[in-house]
């Protein structure tokens, strides 16, 4: 019970989610963790939780969840 409470614990400090565009790269997969940058932080670990390819101008979408 203990071990679970602590998996609940940081799943729900860690609810910052982030969707953006990116350059499609085809290498990603869902649950890869990428380090992405915002205005108030470099390099924040994120995991991939969605992502969408659009092939004739190269630009995808990706939505990642921040991990601790």
């Amino acid at each position: 019970a203990k071990s679970v409470g602590e998996w609940v614990a940081a799943y729900l400090e860690s609810r910052n989610s982030y969707d953006m565009n990116f350059r499609q790269d085809f290498t990603l997969d869902i649950n890869d963790v990428v380090y992405i940058r915002s205005d108030f932080e470099d390099n924040i670990p994120a995991r991939i939780t969605k992502l969408q390819f659009n092939l004739p101008g190269q630009q995808g979408a990706v939505s990642v969840r921040r991990v601790k």
